[in-house]
């Protein structure tokens, strides 16, 4: 048999940077499994990896222009001017 480690949600909303309904509310919809432990609620620690595997990758668009990030050249230009 295979003795899963537990965390307390505590220790949850630590790790993921969350507050406590952010974290109940990601318990009602199943991102996390929890199971009681007498009055104690606890969460899988497989199932919080598991939730930090299936969020998407990041991705970063840069603006360029006058309102974004400048052009090179014209940064470049307003230095050395």
């Amino acid at each position: 048999m295979e003795i899963k480690r537990l965390l307390t949600p505590k220790q949850v909303m630590e790790l993921d940077g969350i507050g406590q309904t952010a974290f109940y509310k990601r318990c009602a919809a199943g991102e996390y499994v929890c199971v009681k432990d007498g009055q104690r609620t606890k969460v899988t620690e497989e199932s919080v990896l598991r939730r930090r595997e299936g969020l998407p990758k990041a991705e970063y668009n840069v603006r360029t222009g006058v309102r974004g990030v400048q052009h090179f050249k014209r940064a470049t230009q307003a230095v050395t001017a």
